[in-house]
């Protein structure tokens, strides 16, 4: 079991969500899971699958602080994310985050009780053998995550970016995969002649999770 695992499960349990990334910068950390659900609030999920990694995220004082303060208009913020203890800087900030903020850990990991009271907590249940992982709920809510405000901020820029960025990454790899499997073909059996075509890369097609996971 690993990260990227869980998170494939946690992507089917908000599939309904109009967007979605992962492992990504959204806010002014790193997001193991974001979404854009059809009513326009936004979902982060923190993927824990030890308990010394879920203690290690308490030391990350400023998106912590962010996260319960987020309905605050205007809040003074240590500057230090480590060591607050040695904060010697502060700043006043208008608050921006995620509408609600879930951890999700192996089952019975992390008690409801041991996460922040503004933070929800999903299970995962690892799919037994010979059930479909599709009908199979893998993930489930033990506490529900409350609403941190009701915001919608314009993150229409920022996703932009992510998804062009995607795109050129993965036409990157496509064509990389087509060099070296030309030079295979070339160097094993020089005188077959394959096309390879990749069809993503020129028609418009609806989203598929397999070309991402």
């Amino acid at each position: 079991m690993n990260e990227s695992e869980i998170i494939k499960h946690v992507r089917r349990f908000f599939a309904t969500s109009e967007y979605e990334l992962q492992n990504v910068f959204i806010w002014d950390w790193e997001s193991d899971y974001f979404c854009i659900t059809t009513s326009g609030y936004t979902v982060e999920v923190e993927v824990k699958i030890s308990k010394s990694d879920f203690k290690a995220d308490s030391k990350k004082t400023q998106k912590h602080f962010i996260l319960k303060n987020s309905a605050k208009e205007l809040v003074t913020m240590p500057m230090t994310s480590y060591e607050p203890e040695k904060y010697s800087t502060i700043a006043v900030v208008k608050p921006i985050g995620p509408n609600k903020f879930y951890y999700c850990c192996p089952e019975g990991m992390i008690k409801s009780e041991e996460v922040p009271e503004y933070a929800g907590l999903l299970y995962y249940r690892q799919v037994p053998e010979n059930v479909n992982e599709h009908t199979y709920d893998s993930i489930i809510q033990i506490k529900p995550a409350k609403f941190l405000h009701k915001n919608k901020p314009d993150i229409s820029k920022i996703l932009l970016d992510k998804y062009y960025y995607l795109y050129l990454n993965l036409r990157h790899e496509y064509k990389m995969l087509e060099r070296h499997a030309k030079s295979l073909q070339k160097k094993y059996n020089p005188d077959s002649e394959i096309e390879l075509k990749n069809k993503y890369l020129d028609e418009p097609k609806v989203y598929e999770p397999s070309l991402f996971d």
